[in-house]
């Protein structure tokens, strides 16, 4: 896709119903001091002083669909204990319309109550094979199948009759090269709003240091900004 192209779609993206199936991870990070040398193993042992909690793997695509102006629909299995539970509030503090587990519940009857006409897009970013048959049920008339997951299986088959009749458009998606001047360009016009996905900010003068933050994914980092001014 082009840069022009990936711009229009981005634009003209409204405020889709978007189901995302993926792994959802809850991603922990302690800190506190390394007060001596483990005599058992050369290793540091550490005094834990806090514990922080952020949502990571497929949240980072949630939060994208968010600063887009879409309504994020989260399915993904979690844990029956606190963890879980956390995993979840974080999913919608970020502001998920709907979060659940097809360990726990028949997500496609509790979603198709949420929304009788259908969703406008699914984003499967599991890579298996039932999750895209849920998506094209789960797609309303035209509605459009976004492919990330990466599959161990070397073919997708989908139901013919359902995928012809409901005129499904399938979109594979892979990093954008070349596009950060635009991206920039839509930021400080409002289309697009990444509030949700910034983590952390940083002055110019800091701006090593937030390359390095990202770089090593610390301090539950998801988007750091550096303000010019």
């Amino acid at each position: 896709m082009t840069s022009t192209s990936l711009l229009k779609k981005v634009t003209n993206l409204g405020s889709p119903a978007v189901l995302l199936a993926g792994d959802f991870m809850l991603d922990s990070y302690l800190y506190g001091d390394a007060l001596r040398i483990s005599p058992e193993a050369p290793v540091q042992v550490l005094k834990v002083m806090d514990r922080q909690y952020c949502a990571g793997g497929a949240a980072s695509v949630a939060a994208d669909i968010i600063a887009l102006g879409g309504r994020c629909i989260c399915v993904g299995v979690s844990g029956e204990d606190a963890e879980g539970g956390r995993l979840l509030g974080l999913l919608e503090e970020m502001g998920a319309d709907w979060t659940g587990n097809p360990d726990k519940t028949d997500i496609l009857e509790d979603i198709l109550k949420q929304e009788p006409d259908g969703l406008d897009m699914v984003f499967e970013c599991c890579g298996q094979q039932e999750a895209a048959d849920q998506a094209v049920r789960l797609l309303k008339p035209g509605g459009r199948l976004m492919v990330i997951g990466i599959p161990e299986f070397p073919r997708w088959s989908f139901e013919a009759d359902d995928f012809r009749r409901k005129e499904i458009s399938v979109q594979n998606v892979r990093r954008q090269n070349e596009v950060t001047g635009l991206t920039l360009d839509m930021i400080s016009k409002g289309t697009i709003r990444p509030g949700r996905m910034q983590t952390h900010t940083f002055g110019f003068d800091r701006a090593e240091e937030a390359f390095d933050l990202v770089a090593g994914y610390r301090d539950g980092v998801m988007k750091a900004m550096i303000r010019l001014s």
